[in-house]
């Protein structure tokens, strides 16, 4: 789509954030269905939390611009989900599982919440009236920090990595 003014292009990014969340509103269930550690589980749980309240303030944002949220995919977060669903059909070992979905899901939050800071400033000094749409939108990028700090923490904390293979 040709995007004529600062306002059109605020309003595709917005649909765009507002596919990627309601995608893994989707799918962070069945994440946190198949992890078998206790605390992925909680915090998978916690995140899918935050991430229903980022779907809300886009709700909100739409409503304020008297735009429709709906009528585009975001295809990077369609790619991720794929790969991580197709982790979990595979299988095998719970703790390397549960590494490969701590991985998947550090890959999925940069395409959330962080995207509006990118061009804030120069939507801002252009549309000085859409403010307080990218304040409601930047709000979600630090529970959405904080999640993948969750994540992170887990990585950290127990999951076993193997050892390199003593040479013959």
């Amino acid at each position: 789509m040709k995007n004529e003014n600062l306002r059109e292009l605020l309003v595709e990014e917005l649909k765009d954030l507002y596919s990627a969340e309601n995608q893994l509103t989707k799918a962070l269930p069945k994440v946190a269905k198949n992890s078998s550690d206790p605390q992925l589980k909680k915090a998978i749980e916690s995140h899918l939390k935050e991430t229903e309240g980022h779907v809300a303030r886009l709700e909100k944002i739409f409503e304020k611009l008297d735009e429709s949220p709906k009528g585009k995919t975001c295809e990077g977060m369609k790619g991720l989900i794929t790969e991580a669903d197709e982790r979990i059909k595979e299988g095998g070992e719970p703790s390397v599982l549960d590494a490969g979905l701590i991985a998947d899901a550090q890959r999925v939050d940069p395409i959330g919440f962080r995207e509006p800071s990118a061009n804030e400033r120069s939507w801002r000094r252009s549309k000085r009236r859409l403010r307080s749409e990218w304040r409601a939108a930047r709000s979600g990028a630090r529970r959405t920090g904080r999640a993948n700090y969750a994540h992170s923490g887990r990585a950290r904390a127990g999951v076993p990595i193997a050892s390199p293979r003593k040479a013959a």
